[in-house]
Parts: structure tokens; sequence; C-alpha cells
């Protein structure tokens, strides 16, 4: 997969130009671009976190159920990982 370039030979010759002001607007507005895509990541990051909490009480919750062992229990788990995946 080839790397996505951040800046382009057109925007590096313009930053060559910048003056004070510019310069700082431009690393300002990189600044708050990672920011923001680190905050998104951190977010997802966290839901998939949940939803990893909520497969160990499915885990939990169908161990409980007479019948049931550790194995089919780790197979239905599997199932519905795979189908939540898929969505």
């Amino acid at each position: 997969m080839a790397k996505q370039q951040l800046i382009n030979r057109t925007k590096y010759k313009d930053i060559k130009r910048y003056d004070h002001n510019q310069m700082e607007q431009f690393a300002r507005s990189l600044y708050e671009s990672g920011l923001k895509d680190g905050a998104a990541q951190a977010i997802a990051k966290t839901e998939s976190s949940k939803k990893q909490m909520d497969f160990d009480l499915l885990t939990e919750k169908l161990l409980s159920i007479k019948g049931i062992g550790a194995v089919k229990a780790e197979q239905i788990v599997s199932v519905v990982k795979e189908v939540m995946e898929n969505e």
C-alpha cells in the first residue's frame, strides 16, 4: 500500500515561502488535524473495547445456562463475533 502524502510538492514549495505568521497558522492547523484524528481513533478503540467486554459477559451468561459448557460457549461467542464484524 502506498504511503499517503500529507504534503505534495506544490504545498512544500509554498511552505518554504511562508512568513512567520503563515507558518504558525500552518503548524496549528496540522496539529489540530492530528488531534482530531487521534481523538477519533481513541473513540473507536474505546468502542471496540466495550464490545470485547460484552463478549466476556456473554460468555459468562452462557456458562450459567445448564447444558452449555466452555467449548459450546466459545463456539457461540465466535459466531456472534463473526456476525458483528460482517455488519
